[in-house]
């Protein structure tokens, strides 16, 4: 992942895999992933305050340790992708806190977050 540039890294991945049907159909539904409890701190943090996540969809290409996925919330759609052995993602807010699109980036352990808002 580019190390500064979160929107380079968030439009890579979604012009290249996330409308790529054959990454679901070889990725695992993990719906207890680890993930969901750091996708309520991202969403909390770009909030500034709790809000209960509408739904969670964390998915595991586990022979690349390679998580994806969708969360909404507020009539938000966050789109994520978190690289396990690097311990790092990046996600995608739409619409973001002024409209448009956030992107930022994500680390473990101790989930620093970096959101760029455009």
């Amino acid at each position: 992942m580019h190390p500064d540039n979160y929107e380079l890294a968030a439009m890579y991945y979604l012009e290249e895999f996330a409308r790529d049907d054959g990454l679901l159909e070889q990725s695992e539904p993990d719906p207890e992933s680890f993930l969901n409890e750091v996708l309520d701190r991202i969403v909390t943090t770009m909030l500034g305050r709790p809000t209960e996540l509408d739904e969670v969809m964390v998915f595991n290409l586990s022979e690349y340790k390679f998580y994806h996925g969708a969360v909404s919330f507020e009539d938000r759609a966050m789109l994520f992708f978190f690289f396990k052995e690097e311990e790092m993602g990046g996600f995608i807010v739409i619409p973001g806190s002024k409209g448009g699109v956030d992107v930022g980036r994500f680390d473990l352990p101790g989930l620093r977050i970096d959101p760029q808002r455009n």
